[in-house]
């Protein structure tokens, strides 16, 4: 089995429901990563990003205020209070979602910290 079932679900909907050979989240004592085939752990999520690379190799980042990750070895549903994919065909479009990402994660979070290591990684994502 080379991929999971992953759902990040907010209040409003699903943000993204795909197929991931793997992602990073960040957990409320430090980022984890996740695999196919991961034990089963049930986990508090921070502010930050969550960064998939899916079946195909492409990696997609989704901004997060706060929620929960319950994982086991086929699948991930991770419930959230609010989420950004940052995607976006054009430069431009991906400004913007990167504008709105940093947004969400500036008013939930008041750590430079968190702030400065998830810009960088949303930089990352658009190149």
């Amino acid at each position: 089995m080379n991929s999971f079932k992953l759902q990040i679900i907010t209040p409003q909907g699903k943000v993204f429901d795909q197929n991931a050979a793997s992602a990073v989240f960040p957990g409320d004592k430090g980022e984890f990563g996740v695999l196919p085939g991961h034990s089963c752990l049930l986990s508090l999520l921070g502010p930050g990003l969550i960064e998939v690379t899916k079946e195909n190799g492409d990696r997609e980042g989704i901004a997060i205020n706060w929620g929960y990750a319950e994982i086991d070895e086929h699948k991930v549903i991770v419930l959230v209070d609010d989420a950004i994919a940052v995607e976006g065909k054009t430069t431009g479009e991906m400004q913007k979602a990167i504008e709105k990402a940093q947004k969400l994660l500036k008013d939930a979070t008041d750590s430079d910290t968190i702030l400065s290591v998830a810009t960088q990684k949303l930089k990352n994502l658009s190149k």
